[in-house]
């Protein structure tokens, strides 16, 4: 299969991203919702290295046992996101929309690699970068759970790829 130079996939790239930065940014300028209250208000009366070493252990926001999960990359950024950004909401959504751009481009690269084919490479990062339920994961500051945990499964996944150079089977 003929490889095509990096400057073609340019164009498509620009008016993806400029697609989705257009779709998604009403959602960058909304106010914290449902839980993201209380994640301010714990994460407010409570220093940041407790803050850290409560997110490791699970025990996260007395008295509100659905917030008592174990997820440990995603509260680590949460409270080190609390520590840099305090309460600038647009940030924490810039954070979510930057993870979800990040996560279309690692599965469209990812289906490239594994179908040899560019065309299905860019209809999985377009249709990934483009779904309307991605808007859940950028407009949610608390829970963006899901964004970052399919960014860093994409990379796992596709690392095994990247880095060896090995044909797909």
């Amino acid at each position: 299969m003929k490889e095509r130079p990096a400057r073609s996939s340019l164009l498509p790239a620009l008016f993806l991203a400029t697609l989705a930065l257009l779709s998604f940014w009403p959602i960058t300028r909304s106010h914290p919702l449902m839980d993201d209250h209380l994640f301010f208000s714990w994460l407010e009366e409570t220093p940041w290295r407790q803050a850290i070493y409560d997110r490791f252990t699970a025990n996260w926001i007395p008295y509100f046992n659905q917030m008592q999960v174990y997820r440990p990359a995603a509260g680590l950024l949460q409270v080190l996101m609390y520590h840099l950004f305090g309460t600038a909401w647009f940030l924490y959504h810039a954070v979510n929309l930057g993870l979800h751009f990040l996560t279309s481009l690692l599965a469209g690269l990812l289906t490239r690699r594994l179908t040899q084919s560019s065309a299905a490479g860019w209809l999985c990062g377009g249709l990934l970068l483009l779904h309307p339920r991605a808007a859940n994961g950028i407009a949610l500051i608390y829970n963006f759970y899901d964004p970052i945990v399919a960014c860093l499964m994409l990379l796992a996944r596709g690392s095994k790829y990247w880095l060896s150079g090995s044909k797909p089977r």
